[in-house]
């Protein structure tokens, strides 16, 4: 036999004695003494052998409409883990409902809810109690559901609707969201897009006016550099073209002169004017 003790805590131990090999002389009481310098303390053990659990004990069963609440006791667990199931047997139709619990320990008030009960309807009901060493189930209740009333209808007729309707906001405001951000989405998609195939007028039309400014300027230093030289050579063309007229009405003029010194007529003066000169030139004429 193996016996340990651990310290929990200022006056709080935990003694663990163990033993491999076992006999049936070997269950039964044990007293465990723990002594020190202020006293002593004996502790009653009895040691028994694993087994299956002990009944749950004080069912009881309240029946509603549609369900019914279930409550009992937990025993002790025969010295392995436990697990609670309810079993209910319709006495319309013989179909048995299932509903399990865990064990929260010895001695422990536990309560379940059954539902999915049809009204005006007798049930049995029963707990039991199972470990790795086998089952035991409790003595069985019967119940019978409530009856069906209108206002009862109304209550049930009312949930529906109404979680009917608390499900068709949800699902309309989850869809008002989603289409908010979609639309949100292909806006700034739209905006993005506007903005990176977008032209700035400003920049074309002052680009344009430059080039247009550049192309009449290079015309107008042309037109100023060749206009001159122009209009001098028409100018010149033009006088050329009098003096020429001049110069052959003055050669008739001289030859008329000539003629007539010969046929012995007065003679007279006329000035010339030419291009090249300023001065009066003069022609005697008899």
């Amino acid at each position: 036999m193996i016996t340990t003790i651990t310290e929990n805590k200022v006056n709080n131990f935990t003694v663990r004695i163990r033993q491999d090999v076992v006999e049936k002389s070997s269950f039964g009481v044990y007293y465990l003494r723990a002594s020190n310098m202020f006293g002593e303390k004996t502790v009653i053990v009895k040691l028994i052998k694993q087994r299956k659990p002990d009944l749950p004990r004080n069912i009881e069963v309240t029946c509603k409409v549609t369900g019914a609440i279930v409550q009992w006791i937990s025993s002790f667990n025969g010295g392995s883990t436990q697990n609670f199931t309810v079993i209910t047997l319709s006495g319309h139709d013989g179909t048995n409902l299932y509903n399990g619990l865990n064990d929260k320990g010895e001695n422990e008030i536990h309560v379940t809810y059954v539902s999915n009960l049809q009204p005006s309807v007798t049930y049995w009901f029963s707990v039991s109690a199972k470990n790795s060493y086998g089952s035991s189930s409790s003595k069985v209740i019967s119940c019978t559901t409530v009856k069906e009333t209108a206002s009862s209808l109304t209550a049930v007729v009312a949930g529906s609707v109404g979680g009917a309707l608390v499900l068709v906001t949800i699902i309309l405001i989850l869809l008002f969201f989603v289409h908010r951000r979609y639309t949100c989405i292909f806006k700034i998609a739209l905006e993005k897009r506007n903005i990176d195939i977008k032209v700035d007028p400003n920049k074309e039309t002052s680009n344009y006016t430059t080039i247009r400014e550049q192309q009449e300027h290079t015309e107008r230093n042309m037109y100023d550099e060749l206009a001159p030289n122009e209009n001098a050579s028409q100018y010149e063309d033009i006088l050329k073209k009098d003096n020429h007229g001049k110069n052959e009405k003055l050669y008739e003029k001289l030859q008329n002169s000539v003629d007539d010194v010969e046929e012995g007529k007065a003679i007279k003066m006329i000035p010339l004017k030419s291009k090249e000169s300023s001065d009066d030139k003069s022609v005697t004429q008899n």
